[in-house]
């Protein structure tokens, strides 16, 4: 429910405040008072387009704020969760500028938001009928969620939508892994060209270093053997040998000894050199007994080296990077090998959800079509009853090509106000009123349970006499569940107000003002007699105001 509206310097309102309560708020003035800025600021502030040329001359900005009561668990409360907007208190205001630059600034519970978001949530706090922009009734969208509301196909309509989704979802996996076949199909080519030929050399952990070592030996294999013998025959063989000086050296070590027993156990370490040249020696025959020529082994560890080399040069530099990218390899060829998997069961699983799709959208057809014809059964006689006597509200069901997201159809409202005539798209009705009036009845047909204050501005254009008091009954109707607010010049409507607010405007220090009073007792007869016969009204419409009232 909204519950005050301030306005700073919109057009010819300087500064004006307006509250409001439940039921029916009339909003009544002269012409030209500034009636329907208050209908001007309220899209505003909820999200129309707003346009420089509006702000009040001499002014740099103008400023709009609302403050409705919090509605929790509602739709508009949910948008506020999803821009992370607090609303935990009773109370949601919201303010928006506008600049001469054209810079807007929206401020919604001490938080900023886009311009776009403020229409998104500003659409769900208040629906207005009548001649400003954003105007729900003409909107494609808000049609075919009404006539879902009358077709009590909302339910249906929603899970359709969400199925779409799924379906929408499925079919882009689909398609994603239909594009990214023949991509695919060379990979895996490419990968198991790879893994094979890393499999067929079979390369072992460490392999390389070994190898590497034993090809040395085998290259070297005749230094070796003459370095070796060389050492040999330097222990043994020459004259004299190392063997040979060390014996001779122990041998005089002992004689000393015999002779001064200070040198005595000297010729022990002697023997100790001694033994160990002996063991040198053999160590050496025996490694020269494993030294022989092999020119095959030798041509066998060169081409298995190059083989290692190839593939460490092509995939990573090492035998360690070879064998992580052979399991690197194995490893996508698994996941490739699930997704042809996941497109083979994908088909049936898209083939289900289209056949429920499509299960889905004829259900909702139908809904609409018995719908529809109640829509058109039921608006004549609300519309006469409205001063609109062979008016006609037809609802077009086309079909689309591919099930969409919200049917099989597009819906659209058409309207005639005259026999004879075809209807015609409702966004096409050239007078306000009239469409002020469809919007009237489409909501006295279903009020909904939605939150929406209803705003009606020239509800009641062109009519007069009963037609206005039938529309003031529709109004007093529709306010015992929805908070109405209604611009109107017709007495017999503005007697149904719970409130009424009166618009004037004064010039001041050469300056227009506007002013707003809510009206109550003597002021308000006194209005209502100046809606019966003008500014000179006299005691007889005074005396009928007053007889409206009662």
């Amino acid at each position: 429910m909204l519950l005050s509206l301030a306005i700073h310097n919109l057009a010819i309102v300087r500064q004006a405040s307006l509250t409001f309560g439940p039921g029916l708020t009339v909003i009544t003035g002269e012409t030209g008072a500034g009636k329907s800025l208050v209908a001007q600021a309220l899209a505003f502030v909820l999200g129309a387009r707003g346009r420089s040329e509006a702000i009040r001359a001499g002014r740099r900005q103008m400023v709009v704020e609302a403050i409705f009561a919090a509605q929790p668990g509602s739709a508009a409360a949910q948008v506020l969760d999803d821009l992370g907007v607090p609303h935990d208190e009773a109370e949601w205001t919201v303010r928006r500028s506008l600049d001469l630059d054209g810079r807007n600034q929206v401020v919604v519970n001490g938080v900023r938001i886009t311009v776009e978001q403020l229409r998104l949530w500003g659409g769900l706090l208040c629906q207005a009928h009548g001649q400003f922009e954003h105007q729900g009734l003409l909107q494609p969208a808000y049609q075919r969620r009404l006539l879902d509301t009358l077709s009590k196909a909302t339910a249906l309509a929603e899970e359709h939508t969400r199925h779409h989704a799924r379906c929408t979802t499925l079919r882009a996996r689909l398609e994603e892994l239909r594009r990214a076949a023949a991509e695919r199909e060379q990979r895996i080519a490419f990968l198991e060209f790879q893994r094979d030929e890393i499999a067929a050399a079979n390369p072992q952990p460490g392999e390389d270093e070994e190898l590497q070592r034993r090809h040395h030996r085998l290259a070297h294999v005749g230094e070796l053997r003459a370095t070796t013998g060389d050492l040999l025959d330097r222990l043994r063989e020459h004259s004299p040998s190392l063997l040979g000086e060390v014996a001779a050296v122990r041998d005089r070590l002992r004689r000393l000894a015999s002779l001064e027993p200070a040198v005595a156990g000297l010729d022990e370490l002697a023997e100790q050199g001694e033994i160990a040249l002996e063991e040198l020696a053999t160590g050496l025959d025996d490694f020269a007994r494993t030294l022989h020529d092999d020119p095959a082994a030798l041509e066998e560890s060169e081409a298995r080296l190059a083989t290692l080399h190839g593939l460490h040069r092509k995939y990573g530099g090492s035998q360690e990077a070879v064998l992580d990218r052979w399991r690197a390899i194995v490893t996508e060829l698994d996941d490739l090998a699930r997704v042809d998997a996941e497109q083979d069961g994908l088909l049936p699983e898209m083939a289900a959800a289209d056949s429920k799709l499509a299960a889905l959208a004829k259900q909702l057809t139908e809904r609409r079509r018995a719908g529809a014809a109640l829509l058109e059964r039921e608006m004549p006689p609300l519309l006469e009853g409205l001063e609109m006597g062979g008016g006609r509200l037809a609802v077009e069901l086309t079909p689309v090509a591919a099930i969409g997201a919200h049917g099989a159809e597009e819906v659209a409202f058409a309207f005639t106000a005259n026999p004879g005539q075809p209807p015609r798209p409702l966004a096409r009705i050239a007078s306000g009123g009239e469409l002020s009036r469809v919007g009237l009845a489409l909501r006295r047909l279903h009020l909904g349970d939605d939150h929406a204050t209803l705003l009606f501005d020239e509800v009641d254009a062109g009519v007069g006499g009963q037609a206005g008091e039938r529309i003031g009954e529709m109004l007093t109707a529709i306010a015992t569940t929805h908070q109405t607010l209604c611009i109107t010049h017709l007495p017999q409507v503005a007697r149904h107000a719970n409130r009424h607010l009166q618009i004037t405007k004064r010039e001041v220090d050469g300056e227009t003002e506007v002013e707003v009073r809510s009206l109550s007792g003597a002021e308000r007869v006194d209005e209502l007699a100046r809606m019966l016969g003008g500014q000179k009204h006299g005691a007889a419409a005074r005396r009928h105001a007053a007889a409206l009232l009662e």
